[in-house]
């Protein structure tokens, strides 16, 4: 969006023997363009941000916002116009009684309905909560959603009319003394930086390169999750519980089997998903042969770090693959040594449970539990 005055001069009360508070501007902004205006209080600043935004009308020369004169426009057409533009007013402009998630709501109702933006402002939909959110804590006040308005200092305040600018997803913004404060200088540095370190060659190969270890590692969990969810649909690690039930294993036995299924499933299944299946089935029987839950815990945690580090799904292997640029073979080879440490360390907690216990039971004795 493009900005162009032309000799533009404007009264308040709009008659020619009104004191002037602008003459003669003439101003060229095009898009992409960012501009500071400085000056004294009184200067005029204001006033020439709402020509801009179409809310004053110039009654000299000529003002034109995206190739139209707001002066000739229809009220509906106006109004279209200004819902493009962000205005981020001095004071805030802020509804002291309703909470903060309504007042952002409120930068959209220039692109919907009456009763539609009245209802959004009302009863703020899930979506629109959602990106209010994300605006707030992009400016540093999440906590604040649900707050009313009139509880929060100037500066967050400050903040909230910001973000109530960018929640109208405007194609220019025009703020009015946005940086008063020093923290609000500071937010919009961060606000303005971080497009430009964008592009960067160096931050754009990051973000990239970052991206499309994102992308792999959520398809291998996507993947595990799938084979977790056939595994339960079938009711397999029901079906193995009955069995190993069934056998009539001794603790040492059944701590075997559980290894062993543990290490099977973290070839194939992400961690969580194996948590999720395979921790309501193995939990009871242990208790039933007197296994303590606190030493089960453990043999699974470890056993899913056993399960990171091996093929097919072991995600810290896409993960060193994916940043050093190595072979999956090459990094499996490099594992292999911690690997077997980690088996050995395994096998230690499965059959030394004091190294497991100890600390809880100390704990338990310095509380008086036991």
């Amino acid at each position: 969006m493009g900005f162009r005055l032309e000799g533009v001069g404007a009264r308040y009360d709009g008659g020619p023997a009104g004191s002037p508070v602008l003459e003669g501007v003439d101003l060229r902004i095009e898009a992409g363009e960012a501009l500071a205006l400085v000056g004294p209080s009184g200067a005029g600043k204001t006033s020439l941000l709402r020509i801009l935004n179409g809310t004053l009308l110039a009654h000299s020369g000529g003002v034109h916002i995206e190739g139209a004169d707001p002066a000739t426009l229809a009220p509906r057409a106006l109004r279209r116009l200004r819902a493009r533009l962000g205005f981020i007013h001095q004071d805030h402009a802020l509804v002291p009684n309703l909470r903060v998630n309504q007042n952002v709501a409120a930068g959209r109702l220039g692109h919907r309905g009456f009763l539609h933006g009245l209802r959004s402002i009302l009863w703020t939909g899930r979506s629109d909560l959602t990106e209010i959110h994300g605006l707030l804590e992009r400016v540093g006040i999440p906590e604040t959603l649900f707050l009313r308005t009139d509880t929060l200092s100037g500066g967050q305040q400050q903040r909230v009319a910001i973000a109530r600018a960018l929640f109208q997803d405007p194609v220019a913004i025009l703020a009015d003394e946005p940086v008063a404060t020093s923290a609000m200088r500071n937010l919009y540095h961060s606000l303005i930086a971080l497009p430009k370190s964008l592009v960067d060659a160096e931050v754009r190969k990051v973000v990239i390169d970052a991206a499309k270890v994102s992308i792999m590692l959520l398809f291998i969990i996507a993947n595990a999750m799938l084979f977790a969810h056939v595994l339960t649909t079938e009711r397999i690690p029901h079906a193995i519980a009955e069995v190993i039930v069934q056998w009539g294993l001794p603790a040492w036995g059944f701590l075997i089997i559980v290894n062993l299924l543990l290490l099977a499933a973290g070839n194939f299944m992400e961690p969580s998903a194996i948590i999720l299946i395979m921790a309501p089935i193995l939990f009871p029987i242990a208790v039933q042969l007197g296994i303590d839950p606190i030493h089960l815990g453990i043999i699974m945690v470890v056993n899913m770090e056993i399960g990171m580090i091996t093929p097919p799904v072991g995600l810290n292997l896409f993960v060193t693959a994916g940043i050093t640029g190595r072979s999956i073979l090459w990094v499996v080879g490099a594992a292999l040594p911690w690997l077997s440490i980690l088996l050995v360390f395994l096998v230690i907690i499965t059959y030394v449970p004091q190294v497991s216990l100890f600390l809880p039971e100390w704990i338990d004795q310095l509380k008086g539990y036991k």
